[in-house]
Parts: structure tokens; C-alpha cells; sequence
């Protein structure tokens, strides 16, 4: 079912519309309601959507029941493609993902030198 804000919508009313609509546009393939369902999630997935959400979207208890939906397209191919292309560069994945490491100083804000206990008992660490 279809809701609105006020109540739901009858099955059949969104069917008729929908029958309306594809005679309209003169289109002569067979297309639903449940076309649409499919082509909606196929454009979800596409554009980014993770398949979880989907799932939910579509009310489907089973992430196997999803995945029937999805009839992916050349240009999702393509674009996964340029995905991973993108992602293979060096450095892009982890680029702007961590905080610069703080420079290690002293409680009295002097830099230890190395090798040196990082207390203020200036002894060096034994080996």
C-alpha cells in the first residue's frame, strides 16, 4: 500500500494510476507498480544506498530477497569501476583520516631527546 499523510491508499487506485499514467507516455512495455518498486531500489543501490537500508525500505526481512531487485545496469558497473580507480590511488583512503600525531613533550614543555626516559630523571632508558 501506498500511504499519504491523511490515510492509506487503495491498491487498486495506485494501480489505476498508474495504468493511466504508462498509456499516457505511450509507452508499449508492460510496467507496474511492482516495476517501479524494482527500478526505485535498482536507482538506490546505484547512487550509493547501502543494501541494508534498502532492505528496510522495502519491508524485506531477508537481505536475499533484496539483492532480487537489484538489476544492475552497465553504468553501475561503470561506476564502481571509477570507484575502485579512484580509491586505488595512493594514499586515498586513509588521506585526511587520522589526527596528526602530537608532538611528545614534557609536562614542562620541553621535547625529551631520544632514547632519553621520558621523565624528568634525564637517565637514559637501559637496553
Amino acid at each position: 500500500m501506498v500511504f499519504t499523510n491523511a490515510r492509506p491508499m487503495d491498491a487498486t487506485t495506485v494501480q489505476g494510476c498508474m495504468k493511466r499514467v504508462v498509456a499516457q507516455l505511450g509507452f508499449k512495455k508492460k510496467i507496474s507498480i511492482h516495476t517501479l518498486r524494482h527500478s526505485v531500489s535498482t536507482h538506490l543501490f546505484e547512487a550509493g544506498v547501502s543494501l541494508r537500508w534498502i532492505q528496510k525500505f522495502l519491508g524485506h526481512s531477508s537481505l536475499q530477497t533484496t539483492l532480487i531487485y537489484l538489476h544492475l545496469t552497465d553504468d553501475g558497473e561503470d561506476n564502481g569501476r571509477a570507484k575502485l580507480d579512484k580509491i586505488a590511488q595512493p594514499g586515498y583512503l586513509f588521506k585526511n583520516k587520522f589526527p596528526k600525531a602530537p608532538e611528545n613533550r614534557r609536562a614542562n614543555g620541553t621535547k625529551p631527546k631520544p632514547g632519553v626516559d621520558k621523565g624528568n630523571t634525564g637517565k637514559r632508558n637501559p637496553k
